[in-house]
């Protein structure tokens, strides 16, 4: 069984969710780019999610937290509810196994708990709805000088639009000491409701209560099909 989930925030219509539980995985898919994180049971009692990023070579495994991957569920309840519950399911299998097991099973279920209180969004709602609004051929579109404009970022007395595309994760910044180049993914609680100014966007649509603070999407406090109010369709296969 899976899940395909398409947010009501996007306007472009090119954004859906996907969670196969069969498969163990998670795809984003965004203006023509796709994201898929599948969660891998290996030998030598190794159970852990990975990302399928392009290299050189062909794609190649990069291992992520199970936090991470519900941060690319992009704030749709069913998809981090499904992720977990895998997460939390495998991690069960492999601690009754035993032995090696029980080292991976525990780690893996570790994240599956930390991942319902892990306060960071992913920068990708921001960067189709930016992209969206400041497309040249609508009318009155956004510049990066309004939205910088809007939330107080300037430098030299100007706008400072190379701060802001980097927080959309739109422009290169380096990586610590390495100085690698990469784009921002992710951004902070409190960030996040400063981005939805800068795009002139109410914080509720991308899953955020009033005043800012981003919900806690765990069951407790939230019931599924809620807020969002994104549409969502089981598909039932052997293949997903």
């Amino acid at each position: 069984m899976a899940v395909e989930i398409r947010p009501v925030w996007d306007r472009s219509e090119t954004v859906s969710v996907r969670v196969c539980e069969q498969r163990g995985e998670l795809i984003v898919r965004a203006g023509g780019e796709r994201m898929q994180f599948v969660l891998r049971e290996e030998r030598r009692g190794r159970i852990h999610w990975v990302e399928r990023a392009p290299g050189r070579r062909g794609a190649r495994n990069v291992p992520v937290s199970v936090g991470d991957v519900v941060c690319h569920c992009l704030r749709e309840w069913d998809a981090e509810q499904r992720v977990i519950e895998l997460s939390l399911g495998v991690a069960a299998r492999a601690h009754r196994r035993g032995g090696r097991w029980e080292r991976a099973a525990k780690r893996l279920a570790g994240q599956a708990h930390a991942a319902r209180r892990r306060e960071s969004v992913s920068t990708l709602p921001f960067q189709i709805l930016f992209q969206h609004q400041s497309d040249p051929e609508r009318e009155g579109p956004l510049t990066p000088s309004l939205a910088a404009e809007r939330i107080g970022y300037h430098a030299g007395g100007r706008p400072d639009t190379s701060r802001l595309l980097r927080r959309l994760g739109l422009a290169d910044q380096r990586d610590g000491s390495a100085r690698k180049p990469r784009r921002q993914r992710s951004v902070g609680y409190r960030t996040g409701p400063e981005l939805c100014r800068a795009i002139d966007v109410d914080p509720v649509e991308l899953g955020s209560e009033r005043g800012g603070r981003w919900r806690s999407y765990s069951p407790a406090t939230r019931s599924p099909g809620g807020a969002t109010g994104s549409s969502s369709s089981p598909m039932a296969g052997a293949g997903c």
